[in-house]
């Protein structure tokens, strides 16, 4: 993995099901892998076909790591979202 996003591999490739690699270390707990390409800056924001994010899924495998690495301050971006419409 680490040589083929050092060689310029498209970090956010997806499946026919728009699955990332992201999506899939999540949703097999992963976290070393996750931690990583969060690190080489892949999306975390890419949803599936049925609009489930790396964090849902993650959440729903009761994979705690990498809940807590999705929804750590410096991983999450809001390349899909609008921060305005976004309450806390």
């Amino acid at each position: 993995l680490t040589e083929l996003c050092e060689a310029g591999c498209f970090k956010d490739i997806r499946n026919k099901y728009n699955v990332t690699p992201v999506y899939e270390a999540a949703l097999k707990g992963h976290h070393d892998v996750l931690q990583y390409l969060l690190d080489v800056k892949s999306s975390p924001d890419i949803v599936d076909m049925y609009c489930q994010s790396p964090l849902h899924v993650a959440v729903m495998s009761g994979h705690i790591k990498c809940v807590k690495l999705l929804v750590e301050g410096k991983y999450f971006y809001t390349s899909l979202l609008d921060i305005r419409y976004v309450q806390f």
